[in-house]
């Protein structure tokens, strides 16, 4: 008896967590993993992928429905990147994206092509995409902190306390934003409620930075989330917000 509910108990984690499938084009000519310095670009639906672009392969990225475990946009793209790096490509091209952001679903899902284009100039045109717009000679820099719809559940109507070196920088309710404006540039250590969530920020004069906040429930427990989401998805999903 006990046996089979230890079983359940761990065919429920499993069903409940996201998964990570990756399909290589060609497995005898895989590409060796990239360096954790060479940045993964996440391509939107509407984005042309660079020219000269080798393909890789496919992931797919998403978990069960019901309660959801850790499945969150953050995770979902996070497991993407590591898919990606490990397959030797730096691109990866959405061809679809639903989640807990659009009610759609419990966990976030996404499917994408994965390529592999290290050429500078052919990447030119993804970096200007991603540049900051902040005055060419302004002297600060601008950290966008926000909290879109998550699977929160009863804690949705909780405020998460985003701090930085021990002092609370905002607290967001969901569908809430702040704009930070700061000349305290140099690597920070962000981190959501308690110090076991966390993500290290490493600010400059002129640019700007999207530090996105999720709450995420493990069998009925709220954990805050948050990460740094690239200049071009994170002004979208900042600008969504009133």
């Amino acid at each position: 008896m006990k046996k089979i509910f230890l079983f359940a108990i761990v065919a429920f984690i499993a069903a409940c967590s996201s998964t990570v499938a990756t399909k290589l084009v060609e497995k005898g000519k895989a590409f060796a993993p990239l360096n954790e310095d060479i940045p993964v670009y996440l391509l939107s639906e509407t984005e042309l992928v660079p020219y000269q672009s080798q393909l890789v392969g496919g992931i797919k990225i998403g978990g069960a429905a019901g309660i959801s475990q850790n499945c969150s946009y953050l995770k979902a793209v996070s497991e993407a990147r590591t898919a990606a790096r490990k397959a030797g490509a730096n691109i990866i091209k959405i061809s679809e994206a639903y989640g807990s952001d659009s009610h759609e679903a419990d966990c976030y899902h996404i499917t994408a092509s994965i390529y592999r284009n290290l050429d500078e100039k052919n990447l030119s045109k993804i970096k200007n995409f991603r540049k900051s717009t902040l005055p060419e000679n302004c002297n600060y820099a601008m950290v966008y902190f926000y909290r879109v719809q998550d699977n929160a559940g009863a804690h949705a109507g909780y405020p998460v306390r985003i701090l930085a070196n021990d002092s609370i920088l905002c607290k967001l309710r969901i569908g809430e934003k702040f704009a930070y404006k700061t000349t305290l540039f140099g690597k920070k250590v962000l981190y959501a409620e308690s110090k076991s969530t966390q993500t290290e920020i490493n600010i400059e004069k002129g640019q700007e930075y999207y530090v996105r906040c999720e709450v995420n429930v493990d069998f009925a427990f709220g954990k805050s989330q948050i990460g740094i989401v690239e200049n071009l998805d994170g002004r979208k999903q900042y600008s969504s917000l009133k």
